[in-house]
């Protein structure tokens, strides 16, 4: 089976999943996913499924807010800049 990083059109599914799973578990919902996480893990994952996985399930109990995202200090690499974040 290929590496997560030659399948990144399977990212999204993949983030997708395991937030359902994780949130059931822990009695939430998410409305979205914010922008600049599934960037990060699309573009940037700097490892497998499991450490995928432990992010998402990590985030998924501490996030408060209905729009999953990550902490950046939980990530090797920062998170990308959006456009309205970008210098002028």
């Amino acid at each position: 089976m290929p590496s997560l990083r030659e399948r990144r059109e399977d990212i999204p599914l993949l983030v997708e999943y395991f937030i359902d799973r994780y949130s059931r578990k822990v009695g939430k919902h998410f409305k979205n996913v914010e922008k600049r996480t599934l960037q990060y893990f699309i573009v940037s994952l700097p490892g497998n499924i499991r450490e995928l996985q432990n992010v998402i399930e990590r985030s998924v109990i501490l996030c408060e807010s209905d729009i999953f995202l990550i902490d950046e200090s939980w990530l090797p690499l920062p998170l990308p800049a959006t456009a309205s974040e970008a210098p002028h």
